[in-house]
């Protein structure tokens, strides 16, 4: 068996080489079911699941963390209830600029 990578996104064979995918296409670069199922499926290393997982559990995770830290301070903004921030307050010092 050939030796698989520890962090790998590659396709693999039954015997552990990498897929070969030209061997289960036509001339017209379509899926030959003969050659697909005389092939082998395509197989991916486990610690593909462990690249995806947490992948996909940030995608909810940072919105979720922007709704239950900030999300009064978001809903306060969108209806107009906010003060200005120190930055803003300072800058009302300075003249405005001309267009």
């Amino acid at each position: 068996m050939a030796y698989l990578p520890i962090s790998s996104a590659n396709l693999y064979d039954n015997t552990g080489a990498q897929y070969n995918v030209s061997r289960v296409l036509t001339p017209q670069n379509t899926l030959d079911v003969q050659k697909y199922e005389a092939y082998s499926p395509g197989f991916l290393p486990a610690t593909f699941a462990f690249v995806y997982g947490p992948s996909f559990a940030s995608l909810t995770a940072v919105p979720m963390h922007i709704y239950l830290w900030h999300g009064k301070q978001i809903r306060d903004a969108w209806n107009g209830k906010t003060t200005l921030d120190i930055h803003a307050r300072l800058m009302r010092l300075y003249p405005k600029t001309p267009w």
